[in-house]
């Protein structure tokens, strides 16, 4: 299952180029089905979507799926900063809550982008991966949705999740440079800790930042191109809590080599205050 947007940047540090491959995609996971009308199994889930082709002669845009996110009430979602970077907020637009990218209702479906929001991005080394994404209109779920319609936040006292497995979901690609997925897909990996991380990637590929990341292993399971930004959701007491987005790794769904992502935690007060701060509504 590979829920993995693979964003390739070369950077040049002191005489050395270091190469950082962002990978969001779900390797070696399953499709999630719900038969009938049954209410979707993540209906927080984003598909961040850029305009491919102008509107035709039948008054359709053809949009193409690039980055994951989760709704966090009706306005905000969170995602990766790197989605974002070199995007026309014009071009951008969100679809909420489908399975299966094929069965949206065309333009009705997208949510156009108002603002995004960043807390000290820097692409170079990937520190502080997150931001916040306004949408331009309000997302009002069906009536039967409402209950867990957006992702819950951890709770502060989530500091420990090592040895904890936790759910990935995407639309990203099932192999390394495969095509992108229409269809939701779900896998499991455990967070492992950063001394296991960097004995697996080496201290110079190994996320320095560890407040503010994840290391995650899957049984063949990973994130790939098309997956960044998405959701790593594990549970507390039967409660799935976001605990942090897909950020970036080396390549999908390869045998003992982790993925990163950015913790949720660090960033919770900053969260907290953006979404709920009615001057942003203004």
């Amino acid at each position: 299952m590979l829920l993995f947007h693979i964003y390739s940047v070369a950077f040049l540090f002191l005489f050395d180029f270091k190469e950082h491959i962002y990978a969001t995609p779900i390797v070696g996971g399953q499709v999630i089905y719900n038969p009938g009308d049954a209410a979707p199994k993540y209906p927080y889930m984003v598909s961040i979507q850029e305009l491919h082709k102008p509107t035709d002669a039948r008054g359709v845009e053809e949009f193409r799926h690039f980055c994951g996110g989760a709704m966090l009430n009706r306005w905000w979602f969170v995602t990766a900063a790197h989605c974002f970077l070199r995007k026309k907020l014009a071009r951008i637009a969100a679809v909420i809550g489908h399975e299966n990218l094929l069965s949206t209702n065309q333009n009705n479906s997208r949510y156009a982008i108002e603002r995004v929001k960043f807390i000290y991005y820097q692409p170079t080394n990937i520190q502080n991966d997150i931001a916040l994404v306004r949408l331009k209109k309000s997302y009002e779920p069906e009536y039967n949705l409402i209950s867990n319609a957006f992702g819950t936040l951890p709770l502060p006292d989530m500091k420990h999740l090592s040895g904890v497995f936790c759910q990935i979901i995407g639309y990203g690609a099932t192999q390394y440079a495969g095509e992108l997925q229409n269809k939701l897909i779900e896998g499991v990996v455990k967070i492992i800790t950063k001394q296991e991380c960097t004995e697996i990637l080496g201290r110079i590929l190994a996320p320095p930042h560890d407040e503010t990341t994840l290391c995650a292993l899957g049984d063949n399971q990973d994130t790939c191109q098309g997956d960044s930004g998405g959701p790593l959701i594990c549970k507390l007491d039967d409660v799935p809590y976001i605990c942090g987005i897909v950020s970036h790794g080396l390549t999908c769904g390869v045998t003992g080599v982790p993925s990163i992502y950015t913790a949720i935690l660090p960033y919770l007060e900053w969260i907290t205050w953006i979404i709920n701060d009615k001057t942003e509504d203004s």
